[in-house]
């Protein structure tokens, strides 16, 4: 906060270790080519740099501009040894923090014919859809229902006459409504969003694509980001996302973590710092939600969402998570 709105600061330069071991399951014998996707740093991100590979169990494979980023791996395996290898991979990268003061930045106009504005202000099957009862829902929260006729057009205009005010009202609507609770598999899921609202509770991935649903809804650009959080002692798996703004860019945006909470009490700004900002222990894997790998899988994947965990497959079909393959990762030291 102290640095300035929009400024990257805080920086924390964290060695990761992250590795598959496979199961003695019989999903793979003798034979069997293993193909393995590990998430790693993206570099395309201003909140994260100088990713360096330390160290791996073999030689990888790395497509930047895959919106799952991961480092892919692939082994024949002719022996016991071969299987009982892990695949792993350590690395070392830097993360900055970020806020973003909206009352101090000059929002302009919102370019509603540009591609960017398109492509993210739109429905995408089956996990962000405008339903009538997310359009209802987003008409209460962000609008005037006596001024509003209809509910999508003027629920746009009205979030591009001040998209600020709107995401605003948003994040208060889902963290003081939907508390924090773990969920099935999202794989299980026809509509997380939907979710959400009929268990009046969700994760961060799914609440993270509630956030992503209304505010597409209201006409304010909004997108899936997600990987790891390697807080200090608390590591673990963690989706939020973005927000832009015209003149600004994307903004980070975390409704989750901006449940209400003794955090940052110390700055004046509270939980409503993960409005508009985000702090330094997370690992940014992913862009979107649900697109391909690269390389493409040859068949389906444990989290049909996220890219977080790793995915395994042979030539004769996927593994399974926790049954098939273990996974772990851990940072091994913050700087």
């Amino acid at each position: 906060v102290a640095a300035g709105s929009g400024e990257l600061a805080a920086p924390v330069r964290m060695k990761v270790r992250h590795s598959i071991s496979l199961n003695e399951t019989g999903a793979v014998v003798p034979g069997d080519t293993v193909r393995v996707w590990i998430p790693i740093p993206r570099m395309d991100v201003p909140r994260q740099a100088d990713f360096v590979a330390l160290e791996t169990s073999e030689e990888y494979f790395n497509d930047p501009t895959a919106l799952h980023n991961t480092a892919y791996f692939e082994r024949v395996i002719n022996s016991a040894e071969d299987a009982a290898k892990p695949f792993f991979i350590e690395y070392e990268y830097t993360s900055y923090g970020q806020w973003y003061d909206m009352s101090k930045m000059e929002i302009e106009p919102y370019d509603t014919e540009s591609a960017l504005y398109k492509e993210y202000t739109a429905e995408r099957f089956p996990h962000v859809m405008f339903s009538d009862r997310i359009k209802q829902i987003t008409k209460e929260v962000v609008g005037d229902e006596h001024r509003l006729e209809s509910l999508s057009e003027n629920i746009a205009k009205l979030a591009i006459s001040d998209p600020v005010k709107k995401a605003g009202l948003i994040f208060d609507y889902i963290t003081a409504k939907f508390p924090w609770a773990s969920a099935v598999n999202y794989s299980l899921i026809p509509n997380i969003p939907e979710y959400v609202i009929d268990n009046s509770k969700g994760d961060c991935g799914q609440v993270g694509l509630l956030m992503i649903t209304m505010s597409r809804c209201a006409g304010i650009p909004a997108r899936w980001q997600s990987g790891l959080m390697f807080h200090p002692d608390n590591c673990n798996l963690h989706d939020w996302c973005e927000l832009y703004f015209e003149g600004i860019g994307w903004v980070p945006c975390d409704p989750s973590f901006g449940r209400p909470s003794p955090i940052l009490e110390a700055t004046g700004i509270g939980d409503k710092f993960f409005n508009t900002g985000i702090d330094s222990y997370r690992m940014i894997a992913n862009l979107d939600y649900t697109r391909d790998f690269s390389p493409k899988r040859n068949f389906g994947r444990c989290d049909t969402v996220d890219s977080q965990t790793g995915e395994v497959e042979t030539q004769r079909g996927m593994l399974f998570v926790n049954v098939d393959f273990d996974y772990s990762f851990r940072v091994l030291e913050y700087k």
